[in-house]
């Protein structure tokens, strides 16, 4: 379909894409489209060969092989990355199935690392996910369930994995704009029935609690997305704060002792969970980093030591020591 012709309601999909992916739009390489054939990934998938031109975007699905119809699905979006001229890879998931425990994060980690496998494999340093306002919203709640502090409240429009940058354009569109799109140029869509699964975590928060949110504030469908984009902005400065505080440092490995013991704690938390992020270790939790930062400030002038997971800290009269156990 000639731009000219796109149909107003495609507008501001365009847009998006246009203004939250500039660099990847502009930089003449090939990008991935995490590709489910839902409304929300057709209707990026479609933007993206608007605005790159199909030769440059690869449509990745990912086929978790836990619903009846899973392959049936399959075929049905590689006729329409065929038909929009995209070109198609497809990853299937083992080892999933319906009743296990913490299905939807096990599924989503074997999704993510597929779509990462899929980007390298075809050479792409690129990954648009669809992920949008609505999603954004559900996020913040379960989270905020979880008692998630600014570090992971949202979803971040940006991020790098593994060395392939992940970004998420639409962001800032609802959910009803993708669908007013899709259908103003008559393109269908996978509904999952799994979607209508309120025994899910998240289809609970979708189809209960965020309708309730919406009618009692309307304005709830903009401002938790902004909350996520503010806790993001507040992380981002806590982290170029303890960037800056480490740079300072003699290596990557050591903390000058005379730095840490006049630190607040909340200044000890920031620094070391920065730091073990820095070695490539999991961010620990809020009680487990409490308990971290109370034995390596124990009294004595040497000797505390603490472990995480396959890390070692040992507190000597030099500084704290990071090394593997």
């Amino acid at each position: 379909m000639p731009k000219a012709d796109l149909p107003a309601a495609t507008a501001p999909l365009i847009r998006a894409l246009r203004e939250n992916a500039a660099p990847v739009l502009s930089g003449g390489k090939r990008v991935a489209v995490g590709f489910s054939g839902g409304c929300d990934s057709t209707a990026l998938l479609w933007a993206a060969v608007q605005a790159l031109g199909p030769q440059r975007v690869l449509a990745i699905h990912v086929d978790h092989g836990i619903a009846a119809d899973s392959a049936r699905w399959a075929e049905q979006v590689q006729s329409v990355a065929a038909g929009l001229g995209a070109t198609f890879a497809l990853r299937r998931l083992d080892g999933l199935g319906s009743g296990q425990p913490n299905l939807e994060e096990r599924a989503r980690e074997l999704r993510r690392a597929a779509l990462l496998d899929a980007c390298r494999t075809a050479d792409i340093e690129t990954l648009l996910l669809a992920q949008h306002a609505d999603d954004q919203a559900e996020t913040v709640l379960l989270h905020l369930m979880r008692g998630t502090g600014p570090l992971g409240l949202g979803m971040p429009r940006q991020l790098v994995h593994d060395g392939v940058t992940i970004l998420r354009p639409l962001l800032a569109l609802r959910r009803s704009e993708l669908e007013v799109a899709m259908r103003a140029i008559g393109q269908d869509w996978i509904d999952d029935p799994s979607n209508a699964d309120t025994d899910l975590r998240r289809n609970a928060v979708r189809h209960r609690l965020w309708p309730l949110m919406q009618d009692v504030d309307d304005r709830a469908g903009s401002s938790l997305p902004r909350a996520a984009e503010l806790a993001h902005e507040a992380q981002s400065a806590l982290d170029w704060f303890g960037d800056q505080l480490l740079a300072a440092q003699p290596d990557a490995a050591t903390l000058l002792i005379t730095d840490w013991m006049r630190w607040p704690p909340e200044v000890q938390a920031v620094i070391l969970r920065r730091w073990l992020a820095r070695a490539g270790a999991k961010p620990p939790t809020r009680a487990r980093l409490s308990a971290m930062i109370e034995q390596l400030s124990a009294a004595g002038a040497y000797g505390p030591r603490c472990e995480h997971e396959s890390w070692t800290l040992l507190r000597s009269r030099e500084g704290l020591h990071l090394s593997r156990s």
